[in-house]
C-alpha cells in the first residue's frame, strides 16, 4: 500500500500476516496497526498485560468520553496481537462508571487488575482482580482513601519488599503516593507521598519500575500553569522518601499518560504516549544511567502513529513486550464512534 508524505507518495511494504511476528517484515514494523476493538459508541480505554505467553486487552465500551455506566470487556491474542479472540464481558456486578486503571503481574504470573467504581460524587471504589485470561477472580477491595475521585496505576514488584503501584487523586488539590502489599496482593497498605498540593504540582497517572535498588518513575503534567512538563520520579530506599523532578519533555507533555516499558539487561527505557494535541503515537527513549538524577536526559520523541483525530478522544497508551517485541495499545475516534487499536513495535 501507499501514504501521502508531503505530497509525494511513500511506499510501506506489509507482509501477509499468518501465523506471528515471524511473518512480519521488520523494517516497515513501525508502521504495523491492528484494531482490537471497532468504533462503536465509546470504546476506550485499553489496558494490556502479558499472562502465560499471550495478550490480555482489557477496554470499556460506554456512550460518551465522561460516562456514568459502561460495560467491561476482555479480548486475548496467542498471535503476539495480529489476532484477537471474541469479547467476553467481565466484572458485571456493578453498575456505575466502571474502568481499569493500572495492572501487573503477581508471583505467579496471573494478571492483575485494578478496578475503579466511581459514583456520582466522584467517591471512588477501587477493587483488586486477577485473570489467567479466561476467569476473573477477585482478590481484595481496600479501603483506601481517595477524595476527589483517584487513580492507582500498574503494578511493579520490588524485591523483599512486595507489590507497589502510585496513586493519584484529581480536583483542584490533589495528592499522590504509593499502595503497597507484602502478600502477593491479598491486602494493601497505602502510603501518602505528597498530601492537598495544587493540581498542577500533582503527578497523575504515574508509571514506574524498580531496578538495581532504586525505584524511576514519570507522571502526567494536568495543568497548563507553571512549568509544562512530565514529572520524573525517584526512589532509593524502597519507596520510604522521594525526590519529584521537572524533565525535558515539555511541549507534547500535557494531558498525555506514560507508559514505560524497561530493558533490564540493556537498561534501555521506553516510554510511550499518545500526544492528544496532535493524534500522534511517539515514544521516547533513555538508558537508566543517562536519566537517574538526570531528569532532562530524555530523547527527542520518536513518532509512530498519526491518526486523523486528536483531543480527549484519543489516547492513554499502555504498552507492554512480548516475544521481544512491543506492543501498544491506544483508543482514538470521536466523541460517540471511538476504538481500541494495538502497534506490534520493533525496539
Amino acid at each position: 500500500r501507499s501514504r501521502t508524505n508531503n505530497g509525494e507518495k511513500e511506499k510501506i511494504k506489509v507482509t501477509q500476516l499468518i501465523e506471528g511476528i515471524e511473518s512480519v517484515n521488520m523494517d516497515t514494523l513501525e508502521q504495523l496497526k491492528f484494531e482490537i476493538a471497532p468504533p462503536k459508541n465509546y470504546t476506550a480505554w485499553p489496558m494490556i498485560e502479558e499472562v502465560d505467553g499471550k495478550l490480555v486487552c482489557l477496554y470499556t465500551e460506554a456512550d460518551q468520553h465522561s460516562f456514568t455506566d459502561c460495560k467491561l470487556y476482555m479480548k486475548t491474542s496467542s498471535t503476539n496481537g495480529l489476532s484477537w479472540s471474541e469479547a467476553k464481558e467481565i466484572i458485571t456486578e456493578d453498575s456505575g462508571a466502571r474502568g481499569i486503571t493500572g495492572t501487573g503481574n503477581d508471583s505467579q504470573g496471573n494478571m492483575l487488575i485494578w478496578y475503579m467504581n466511581r459514583n456520582k460524587d466522584w467517591s471512588t471504589k477501587h477493587t483488586l482482580y486477577k485473570t489467567d485470561g479466561n476467569t476473573v477472580t477477585k482478590v481484595c477491595a481496600p479501603d483506601f482513601s481517595f477524595t476527589g475521585g483517584g487513580h492507582i496505576g500498574n503494578i511493579f514488584s520490588v524485591p523483599g519488599e512486595g507489590l507497589f503501584a502510585f496513586y493519584n487523586t484529581y480536583g483542584d488539590t490533589r495528592s499522590w503516593g504509593i499502595v503497597k502489599s507484602t502478600d502477593n496482593g491479598l491486602t494493601w497498605e497505602q502510603i501518602p507521598v505528597e498530601e492537598n498540593i495544587a493540581s498542577a504540582e500533582c503527578p497523575v497517572e504515574i508509571d514506574g519500575f524498580y531496578h538495581d535498588g532504586r525505584i524511576l518513575a514519570l507522571g502526567r503534567k494536568d495543568k497548563n500553569s507553571g512549568t509544562v512538563a512530565m514529572f520524573q520520579i525517584q526512589s532509593t530506599d524502597n519507596g520510604a522518601t522521594w525526590t519529584k523532578e521537572y524533565t525535558n519533555i515539555t511541549e507534547d507533555a500535557l494531558g498525555n499518560s506514560p507508559s514505560i516499558i524497561f530493558d533490564s539487561q540493556t537498561e534501555d527505557i521506553y516510554m510511550y504516549y499518545f500526544d492528544r494535541n496532535t493524534g500522534k503515537l511517539m515514544r521516547r527513549t533513555a538508558t537508566f544511567t543517562g536519566v537517574w538524577n538526570n531528569p532532562g536526559g530524555w530523547s527527542e520523541a520518536t513518532v509512530f502513529v498519526s491518526e486523523p483525530y486528536s483531543g480527549q478522544d484519543t489516547g492513554n497508551v499502555k504498552t507492554v513486550e512480548i516475544n521481544g517485541m512491543h506492543f501498544a495499545t491506544y483508543y482514538v475516534g470521536t466523541a460517540t464512534d471511538t476504538g481500541v487499536y494495538g502497534v506490534l513495535i520493533k525496539p
